[in-house]
């Protein structure tokens, strides 16, 4: 759990009185991305779109840093509808980062893209596989079908 302001004032912390800029940063999981915002973050879908190219991203083993962008950008209206949700619930709890994690619990008030939600490329549904039917032999030699 972070620092609470509670927890700040009886520790007489003053930031006021700070010697570099202090900013601040939302954690959001990554369940709230689509699987191809996820894909283009880590450039593994190409080529780039330019609403990637718009952002300042530091990619990270479990998920990603990302600057939000000012809502008056002229590039903010091309990011994915998910990210721009997410840049909007960040930025009105002034931060102005945003830490996506793997390992965050997903927020209601934001989709969970991991939980069902639809996926497009291009307007392309993407098939989501289903797990490989066991083939494992089962008494008397039989597999599962």
């Amino acid at each position: 759990m972070g620092l609470t302001r509670e927890f700040l004032r009886e520790m007489k912390v003053d930031s006021a009185r700070t010697n570099t800029r202090i900013e601040k940063f939302a954690n959001l999981s990554t369940a709230h991305l689509t699987d191809e915002v996820r894909w283009h973050l880590d450039k593994i879908l190409t080529p780039t779109p330019a609403w990637r190219d718009d952002l300042t991203i530091c990619d990270r083993e479990y998920g990603y840093w990302v600057r939000v962008p000012a809502a008056d950008n002229n590039s903010f209206a091309q990011q994915p509808e998910c990210l721009r949700a997410c840049f909007e619930l960040a930025a009105a709890d002034g931060a102005s980062w945003i830490l996506f994690d793997v390992d965050e619990d997903p927020l209601s008030a934001l989709p969970d893209y991991d939980n069902g939600a639809a996926s497009v490329i291009n307007e392309t549904p993407l098939v989501r596989l289903a797990p490989a039917a066991d083939k494992t032999p089962k008494a008397g030699g039989h597999l599962d079908a």
